[in-house]
């Protein structure tokens, strides 16, 4: 009996994986359209270079880089070894540049994206942030 059943269950799920792989066989179709780089982790990218979000998934091309002054008041501003500041005094945002980059979203890859949809989004370098 435990014979038989295990025969059943393994012809079943033969039938069954052939079934799902002749199913996405449809609608499944490859193919080549570059060739994949390391990622830059420091320098800047080059307008027109193709690129790959390591985050969102989505292809494509840099625009242009331009750079933004960033303040960030959560970021502590006192250096180690020098007193504790007074609460509420001294209180100035240092600002810091950061090069971000305006990129032209394949719209092949926007129904794929969980975040904004425009075909042009804004991308910082993560070595900067």
């Amino acid at each position: 009996m435990d014979i038989l059943t295990s025969s059943i269950h393994r012809n079943l799920i033969s039938i069954l994986s052939k079934q799902i792989t002749s199913q996405n066989c449809k609608y499944a179709r490859l193919a080549e359209v570059g060739k994949l780089e390391t990622p830059k982790l420091s320098g800047k990218y080059d307008t027109g270079q193709l690129i790959l979000h390591r985050v969102f998934g989505y292809r494509g091309v840099v625009l242009f880089p331009w750079l933004a002054r960033v303040y960030d008041r959560d970021l502590p501003q006192h250096r180690e070894g020098d007193e504790e500041p007074n609460p509420g005094v001294g209180k100035e945002v240092r600002g810091r540049t950061h090069i971000f980059y305006q990129v032209l979203i394949d719209q092949r890859d926007c129904p794929f994206i969980r975040a904004q949809t425009e075909a042009v989004t804004f991308l910082g370098n993560q070595e900067s942030s």
